[in-house]
């Protein structure tokens, strides 16, 4: 992520020195130096009497939230209602979660939703700030989704009487444990 410093001079044809600049006839400042404020000199030279005159520009670079969200149940049978909720108290503008499935929804705070195929999901929130920041949380796998069972057996012996009292079954449910 970069910035370009030019816009922010009145004179052009100075140079650039502070963290963050490549060159010194470079307008481009680096982002990732982490937030804070970070000076930036710009310096002309009079033509007139060759002195140096030098300005300083404060670029403030603000953090990026973290992004911390849960959900009431993370693992279920079909269809799974979840309630999710933003864990982070800092309030944004706008916050769009993807649960993964499809569907997004533009809601900040705690919501529902219902899952409505078997899988596991990956649930992203991203939230976009008064200050134009925006940063995305995503939870891989975060929310699983069990098919329904399918119960089916068969029957070695279907008649029982007094001389033929044991029965054999053979399951073949689906997605079933016992």
């Amino acid at each position: 992520l970069t910035l370009d410093l030019s816009p922010f001079v009145n004179i052009q044809g100075g140079t650039y020195s502070g963290n963050g600049i490549s060159s010194t006839t470079s307008s481009v400042m680096d982002l990732n130096l982490g937030a804070g404020i970070h000076p930036v000199d710009y310096t002309v030279v009079n033509p007139s009497n060759n002195c140096p005159i030098t300005e300083q520009i404060n670029v403030e670079i603000l953090s990026n939230p973290v992004i911390s969200f849960s959900s009431n149940i993370t693992e279920g049978c079909l269809p799974l209602q979840v309630t999710l909720t933003d864990d982070n108290p800092e309030v944004a503008d706008m916050c769009v979660w993807d649960f993964g499935d499809g569907v997004q929804e533009i809601a900040c705070g705690t919501l529902n939703h219902t899952f409505e195929s078997a899988n596991c999901f990956d649930v992203s929130l991203t939230k976009t700030f008064t200050n134009g920041c925006t940063t995305t949380g995503v939870l891989t796998d975060y929310i699983c989704v069990n098919p329904l069972p399918v119960s089916d057996f068969i029957v070695d012996n279907d008649k029982i009487n007094s001389m033929y009292t044991k029965v054999q079954f053979t399951n073949y449910s689906q997605d079933a444990t016992n």
